[in-house]
């Protein structure tokens, strides 16, 4: 990938995309993902696009899914790394 053919992604697009993907049963995660999402509406673009929107987001993640072995999770995953191809 060049450069001019980055562009940065907004995380709480991403959280959207991955609140599709998780079943309802992930009650807890779901809402953990909900919370934080609602906690982004004053946010500046240039903070969702940073570590400082991100890191939260993963963290969440990591709690959630310690190990990819779900079809779901893996879903979620290629949310995360920005891959078309599920």
């Amino acid at each position: 990938m060049e450069k001019d053919d980055y562009h940065p992604r907004s995380v709480d697009k991403i959280i959207i995309e991955i609140l599709k993907v998780i079943p309802e049963k992930e009650k807890e995660l779901v809402c953990e993902l909900q919370n934080y999402l609602d906690s982004l509406w004053n946010q500046g673009p240039e903070v969702l696009i940073s570590s400082h929107g991100w890191v939260p987001l993963c963290n969440i993640l990591n709690k959630f899914i310690p190990k990819i072995f779900e079809k779901w999770h893996i879903k979620v995953n290629m949310i995360i790394i920005n891959n078309k191809t599920q």
